[in-house]
């Protein structure tokens, strides 16, 4: 299993998204959340190869690959390094992906190995 590093924008996304759950449905769908993504990044961690590129290489970033938090929709967009999985976004499926790339600070390629 390969550490997982949580970029900034990753916690603050997956803060975000578990803060709406818990305003709109309370506690339980909150922990439900946490839970779900909790599941998702560990299955990830274990076999980091299985989230699909289709996004990535899509916006030529063959490396990123992306995985859903099963029940929530939500995607996990990661990069697999040599020695840890690299937690890059959290975002919500409708999110505009290819405009929170074009932001300077949310380009994956950048984080070091």
């Amino acid at each position: 299993m390969k550490p997982v590093f949580w970029h900034p924008l990753a916690r603050l996304d997956a803060d975000q998204a578990a803060a709406w759950y818990a305003q709109e449905g309370g506690l339980a769908l909150e922990l439900a959340f946490t839970a779900a993504l909790q599941d998702a990044v560990q299955r990830l961690a274990q076999h980091p190869g299985i989230g699909s590129q289709r996004c990535g290489e899509s916006l030529g970033m063959p490396s990123l690959r992306q995985w859903p938090v099963h029940t929530f929709p939500h995607l996990i967009f990661y990069l697999e390094r040599d020695s840890q999985l690299d937690v890059w976004r959290v975002l919500h499926a409708s999110t505009d992906i290819p405009a929170w790339l074009g932001e300077p600070d949310n380009d994956p390629a950048s984080l070091s190995e």
